[in-house]
């Protein structure tokens, strides 16, 4: 890679280059914006500028320090992940080709070496628990670098650092070692310490233009311009996402499984939604993202459509009858609050929510939004005033899969 490989990350590539012509590298930043927009390959490439030997604001790219940053296997540049609790080691380094490969790749948690687990797939959630921090990042930091210039931490998606790993690490970044660079990147600014946050040289990151993804796609990937508009427009500023949806097998049945789960939402029928709720249960934690991801796209074709009415640039263009019907059928929907519903969901399902009855509540509430206006929220806690009713469907979903 080279500055100009990172996309569109104009303001972000001037701030780095400015602190290396400088001389004036602070001891941490923090890479923050939206996921699947560079941080990880900007990280990667800075990293590659502060190593190489030429020691000027662009890495050569040509040179030893270049190649092993770039293979990830430079002594001093460690690539640190969130991780499973049953990782093992071949797992890291599967990631971590994936990330060589392709740094705007998304990593797929769920996967397993076959030669290192029972199973090929897993639901444990990727954290950084003390135990890293403590026996693997402090006597890293600890040490002068082995032949480069700094020895560089990169800490990707660094807000799932536990609380008690929260506050180890928070001890290394205010005492810093010298020649240590800390990278952390984050999609999720707001659940980093504030400590954290101050101790860092904030740098942000912005959503990609559809046109921008589309060029890439079609350069880097071979993706021919008409399907890579389509992937562009999905992607909802994303280029990970892009990728990930090229790469997708299921693409199309699970654009088809939205369009059910909208269409049952709308009508109430508990025998059809169960079905289809178990069905999506069973795929797994992160297809059943990628689905709610493909949903807010389609709900974001009905904002298009019921504002503008004449013929809009959706990004469903092949569903675009059934867009016109839902807004003609449902004129009183609350598609802004649906929006805010499926967003939760996600959220909800980034964590350790049972599916079921993230999906059920959500197929409720979305049927609730669909006939008149909603609140916009799947949970609000119980403390007193209104919230005691907010509940209601959590709690049904609740009955309703306890009694399957």
């Amino acid at each position: 890679m080279a500055w100009s490989d990172v996309l569109n990350q104009v303001t972000a590539v001037r701030m780095l280059r400015g602190a290396l012509a400088s001389d004036r590298v602070a001891h941490a930043y923090l890479f923050h914006g939206p996921p699947g927009v560079g941080k990880r390959a900007l990280a990667i490439e800075f990293a590659r500028a502060l190593q190489c030997i030429r020691g000027e604001d662009e890495a050569c790219g040509a040179c030893k320090p270049c190649d092993k940053v770039r293979r990830l296997i430079h002594p001093d540049v460690r690539i640190m992940l969130p991780l499973p609790s049953d990782a093992t080691p071949d797992d890291v380094v599967a990631w971590n080709r994936t990330i060589v490969e392709q740094p705007y790749t998304t990593i797929d948690y769920t996967y397993r070496s076959s030669k290192t687990a029972s199973k090929a797939s897993s639901n444990k959630l990727p954290f950084f628990h003390i135990a890293r921090i403590q026996n693997e990042l402090r006597p890293l930091v600890s040490l002068p670098p082995v032949e480069g210039r700094f020895k560089v931490i990169i800490m990707t998606d660094s807000d799932r650092l536990r609380l008690e790993a929260t506050n180890a690490f928070l001890k290394l970044l205010e005492e810093p070692t010298k020649q240590t660079v800390f990278i952390l990147t984050t999609s999720r600014q707001d659940l980093l310490l504030p400590t954290i946050v101050s101790r860092c040289q904030r740098v942000g990151f912005a959503t990609l233009p559809a046109k921008v993804i589309a060029s890439a796609l079609t350069k880097n990937e071979g993706i021919p311009a008409e399907e890579a508009h389509a992937l562009s427009r999905m992607a909802d500023g994303s280029h990970s996402r892009a990728l990930e949806l090229a790469q997708s097998e299921d693409l199309m049945e699970d654009r088809k499984f939205v369009l059910q789960f909208m269409r049952i939402s709308a009508v109430q029928s508990t025998l059809k939604q169960a079905a289809l709720i178990d069905t999506l249960t069973g795929f797994g934690r992160e297809r059943v993202k990628r689905i709610l991801r493909l949903a807010l796209s389609w709900i974001r074709d009905l904002i298009l459509k019921s504002t503008h009415g004449a013929p809009v640039d959706i990004v469903n263009v092949d569903q675009a009858e059934t867009v016109t019907k839902f807004v003609l059928n449902l004129p009183k929907a609350d598609i802004r609050a649906m929006v805010e519903l499926v967003e939760e969901a996600l959220l909800l399902v980034e964590h350790t929510t049972n599916l079921k009855l993230v999906l059920t509540s959500l197929s409720l509430e979305l049927g609730n939004a669909m006939q008149a206006r909603h609140h916009g929220r799947l949970y609000v806690p119980l403390t007193g005033g209104p919230a005691a009713n907010v509940v209601r469907s959590i709690a049904y979903a609740s009955t309703t899969s306890q009694s399957r």
